[in-house]
């Protein structure tokens, strides 16, 4: 991966590109795009997620944001990339980092009844955190992380309409690492959605799915059949709601993994109330097999809770809430037995036994619009890993920033 000269010329490289096209963002000829820098001071009291021994550190970060948007007749695209570059105060072996954060969708109406999507996310960083659907994956090392997504509608009356989609997930360390030889993986994901709205205020939705999980130790790969039911319903201008439920059957590809499926009901709830314009609640739950990020097992099933608030003072000042609450579980029957014999002895390298791990999350930002052009932030992130299978760590995040917007 890169070192640190190579981090420090992409770093210049970006800022040399971020000059024109800051000039063009002022022109009118170029009123699609839009360009922020965002420069924080943060405080960070666990730098390595360690359980004991805590590095501590202050950070300056450097974000800039990129967008452009396009908005004709029958297409949307909008781009956005976000290169940071990060300077630690107080982190042995690399006080700077760089981190990139690529987001792209397409939509675009071939006919009154045919409609595509494209949406792409793509993140690189060098900090010891990713967060994949709204959980934390952890790992300390670099990565790549992509997911693209695509589908195509079509409308057969006004009130019903059937989705094919397809998508792809891949998660890359750094290839010189021990870590990229156990949790790499690839996701590969296919699904029908039928979907008919029975009332203007409520819709019924089916749906089938097929996932296929390819790790980079190919004992722990699967597949997965889903089939499930889904209910939206406006109750009032105010209060929102949806629900999926369904089943989920895993089968595990290799003999290495002593349980051949795994069988679990699943549901996705969320609720989302309104009451003021400038309030706004949403509330939520799910449960569901997941693809497991601690080797040797081969999934996972995990639990989630979460509530965020947003709420407008006034016109130039917003604040944000949120927490959420993660259980995972993870079975020795679904490891993969491989893992167990040491390849030098022939003998037990290790038990694999059951275990259970919870993620505490919270964070809360306060931000300040100074002027059309400037605004101020106040950021803090607070997450509590409690875990059988991996080291248990706190970490306290918090700091200030300055956004302009070119």
């Amino acid at each position: 991966m890169t070192n640190r000269a190579q981090r420090i010329g992409i770093g210049l490289l970006l800022a040399t590109f971020c000059v024109p096209w800051s000039v063009m963002a002022q022109a009118a000829a170029y009123k699609n795009w839009d360009v922020k820098n965002r420069l924080r001071i943060e405080h960070d009291d666990n730098v390595f997620t360690s359980s004991e021994n805590e590095l501590k550190s202050w950070k300056l970060i450097d974000q800039v944001d990129l967008g452009y948007n396009l908005s004709m007749e029958n297409t949307l695209l909008s781009l956005h990339w976000r290169p940071a570059l990060i300077m630690w105060e107080n982190r042995p072996g690399d006080d700077q980092s760089f981190d990139s954060a690529f987001d792209a969708s397409f939509n675009h109406v071939l006919s009154p009844r045919w409609s595509l999507s494209l949406k792409d996310t793509f993140r690189f960083s060098e900090n010891p955190e990713q967060v994949d659907r709204g959980v934390t994956v952890r790992q300390k090392n670099e990565f790549l992380y992509n997911a693209l997504l695509g589908a195509a509608s079509h409308l057969f009356n006004p009130k019903t309409r059937l989705e094919l989609a397809g998508r792809w997930v891949t998660l890359q360390y750094d290839e010189d690492d021990q870590i990229a030889q156990f949790n790499d993986y690839d996701l590969y994901v296919g699904g029908l959605t039928l979907q008919h709205s029975w009332k203007p205020e409520t819709a019924f939705s089916a749906d089938v799915r097929l996932e296929s999980l390819e790790y980079a130790t190919p004992e722990r790969d699967s597949d997965t059949l889903s089939l499930g039911a889904g209910l939206e319903h406006t109750f009032n201008p105010g209060l929102l709601g949806s629900v999926r439920v369904g089943h989920q059957s895993r089968d595990f590809k290799s003999e290495t993994v002593l349980q051949n499926d795994s069988t679990l009901p699943f549901f996705d709830l969320s609720l989302t109330y309104l009451p003021a314009p400038a309030t706004r609640l949403t509330v939520g739950s799910s449960h569901s097999l997941f693809e497991s990020d601690v080797y040797p097992y081969s999934s996972t099933d995990r639990s989630r809770s979460f509530v965020s608030l947003g709420h407008d003072f006034s016109a130039s000042v917003s604040g944000y809430l949120t927490g959420s609450y993660t259980r995972n579980e993870y079975s020795a029957n679904e490891a993969a037995n491989s893992a167990l014999i040491d390849p030098n002895t022939g003998q037990p390298a290790f038990i694999i036994r059951d275990g259970e791990e919870e993620w505490y999350q919270f964070s809360a930002r306060l931000s300040y619009k100074i002027s059309r052009r400037n605004s101020l932030e106040i950021n803090w992130q607070y997450t509590d890993v409690e875990s059988d299978v991996r080291e248990n760590f706190k970490r306290n995040r918090g700091g200030v920033g300055w956004v302009l917007r070119i």
